[in-house]
């Protein structure tokens, strides 16, 4: 009888076991998944070219300010 009863009880942890394996395996596809489809959807988006981000257009780029706000002097190269 304790035999039958040790056996019942280790098929419902095992059963709760796999149940939560399960789970975790789903989280851990679902996020790579999610990560997949950011990456995909971000790569549909209205990004700089590699030429734009090596190449910055910089005669706005630096700008000194005076205490009351003012532009004392702007900083770029041509």
């Amino acid at each position: 009888m304790r035999e039958f009863l040790d056996n019942l009880l280790n098929q419902h942890d095992n059963i709760q076991h796999r149940t939560i394996v399960r789970w975790l395996w789903r989280l851990f596809f679902g996020g790579i998944l999610a990560l997949i489809l950011l990456f995909v959807g971000l790569s549909f988006t209205d990004l700089p070219s590699v030429e734009e981000l090596e190449n910055p257009k910089t005669n706005l780029a630096s700008q000194v300010f005076a205490v009351d706000g003012s532009v004392l002097g702007r900083y770029y190269t041509e």
